[in-house]
């Protein structure tokens, strides 16, 4: 072969790979539009998402009612236990620490129902004011005459100063109350109400009273209603002298309310 032939069959060569080369880049960029618009035409794939456990109202509700149930349960067992060491220890023993001990919980667990020692002290005693305030008012509003309400009222007091119970705890209370401003201040407003009750009662009685005069007795009949609690209370009531105060007792009221206290 020539040098002439040698030379074309080089610029050939040439020529097939340069061919080759562009075609090959212009396939290239050809490919890549292509997947590009491909890619931009497709929606991109959502994540897919857990589905959350979640509990059915009704489920929800019971369970709520159920939590409910129980911390009414533990707090009624608590202000049990509380009354409990009131009654058998008084105010030295009566303490957060000592009425968990008996409940057989934390401190903590017993503060997330009653934060103070006073707390607890009131959801004792509160119940005990209440009954006696609905009962009171039952017998206000009962529609018989005022007289006959007041006489109920005298045997409701020797009633409960017979109790020693009950006694026991009003006594405790009042303890709390000379060194406890806010225990002070719950009795305050229980004599308050108390007064004003007993005097509207008074007024219906004596109509011819002066408001001032039915406070005034009211206040006399409930310090003797107080001091008969305390007479009858702590084992006094076993003294023999005690015996037939219940006459005296109704007797010493009627001399309070009757026209003859000085005014």
């Amino acid at each position: 072969m020539g040098a002439f032939a040698v030379v074309m069959c080089f610029a050939l060569s040439m020529c097939a790979a340069l061919t080759f080369w562009y075609t090959y880049q212009t396939m290239g960029c050809y490919l890549s539009l292509f997947t590009t618009m491909t890619s931009a035409k497709e929606p991109a794939e959502k994540p897919t998402r857990k589905k959350r456990n979640t509990v059915p109202a009704v489920a929800s509700e019971v369970a709520t009612a159920g939590l409910r149930a129980q911390g009414l349960r533990t707090r009624n067992a608590i202000v049990a236990v509380a009354r409990t060491v009131l009654l058998e220890g008084g105010s030295l023993e009566f303490s957060l620490r000592e009425v968990a001990a008996r409940a057989g919980i934390s401190i903590s667990n017993l503060q997330y129902y009653f934060p103070t020692r006073l707390s607890v002290l009131r959801a004792v005693i509160e119940p005990q004011i209440e009954a006696y305030l609905v009962e009171l008012r039952a017998a206000f509003n009962s529609g018989a005459p005022a007289r006959e309400t007041l006489e109920g009222l005298a045997v409701r007091s020797l009633r409960e100063a017979k109790d020693a119970e009950a006694t026991a705890l009003w006594w405790h209370f009042v303890s709390f109350a000379v060194i406890d401003p806010e225990c002070s201040r719950l009795l305050d407003e229980w004599y308050e109400t108390l007064t004003n009750e007993v005097a509207h009662v008074i007024r219906r009685a004596y109509p011819h009273y002066t408001a001032a005069d039915c406070l005034h007795r009211a206040t006399l009949l409930i310090a003797l209603a107080d001091g008969i609690n305390f007479q009858l209370g702590a084992g006094r009531r076993k003294r023999h002298y005690t015996r037939g105060l219940d006459a005296k007792f109704r007797a010493a009221a009627e001399c309070i309310l009757g026209d003859s206290l000085l005014t």
